[in-house]
């Protein structure tokens, strides 16, 4: 059986057929797993810690739109 690591990306990954967001806790393969927190694309994490849920993004509302004061015509 391979050894896995668990760790939180830093960074989103794509691939075909699978995406990871940036939070997200994965378990890889001990190599790649390296390779990615050498690279700074992810940290490892304590076992109990991998309950842990991922922390929230920040909202940002969207402006409200000023519209011009017109005088109406006549």
């Amino acid at each position: 059986m391979m050894n896995t690591l668990k760790v939180r990306l830093l960074t989103a990954i794509v691939g075909h057929g699978f995406h990871h967001s940036v939070g997200e806790i994965i378990e890889l393969p001990h190599g790649e797993a390296v390779r990615f927190i050498e690279r700074k694309m992810a940290e490892a994490i304590a076992p109990e810690a991998a309950t842990v849920a991922p922390p929230l993004r920040a909202i940002r509302t969207a402006p409200k739109k000023k519209t011009a004061n017109r005088k109406p015509k006549k």
